[in-house]
C-alpha cells in the first residue's frame, strides 16, 4: 500500500485488490473510492482551482496516469493513451508510458512521472 494524507483523511492504493481507499486519521474509519485499476502504486494529492483535491494514480499495468476528484469521485484518464510505449505528447499525439510507477507535482503545477521501463523521468503540464 502507497498513500497520501489531506484534511484528516489517508488515501491508499491497494494493489492486490487493485483499489483507492480513504480511512480517517481520527478513527480508522475506511471507505473504498473506486476499484479497477490496473495495478495502482505511488498516489500524488494535488489541489487545482478547477477541480479541488484531486488524486493522480499511475496505473501500471494500464500504462496511464489516472485523475480521481474525491469531491465527485470521477475518475478520468489523465495521461497516457493505455498503450505500452514511448512516446512524448500533446492533444494531437498522445503521451505513452512503460510501467508508470509513481507520480508527484512540482511547484509550478506540473506533475512529474516515473516511467519505469523507458528509464526516465516524465514532465507533464
Amino acid at each position: 500500500m502507497t498513500g497520501s494524507q489531506s484534511r484528516g483523511l489517508i488515501y491508499l492504493s491497494e494493489r492486490n485488490t487493485q483499489a483507492i481507499y480513504s480511512f480517517t486519521t481520527a478513527g480508522g474509519s475506511q471507505t473504498q473510492l473506486v476499484g479497477g485499476f490496473a495495478n495502482p502504486w505511488e498516489l500524488c494529492l494535488a489541489n487545482n482551482s478547477h477541480d479541488g483535491d484531486v488524486l493522480y494514480i499511475p496505473n501500471m499495468v494500464a500504462c496511464q496516469i489516472t485523475k480521481l476528484v474525491l469531491s465527485t469521485n470521477t475518475v478520468s484518464a489523465y495521461a497516457g493513451t493505455g498503450s505500452y510505449g514511448f512516446q512524448d505528447g500533446d492533444c494531437a499525439s498522445p503521451a505513452m508510458f512503460a510501467y508508470p510507477k509513481a507520480v508527484c507535482t512540482g511547484i509550478a503545477g506540473e506533475l512529474y512521472v516515473t516511467d519505469m521501463f523507458n528509464n526516465r523521468i516524465r514532465k507533464i503540464q
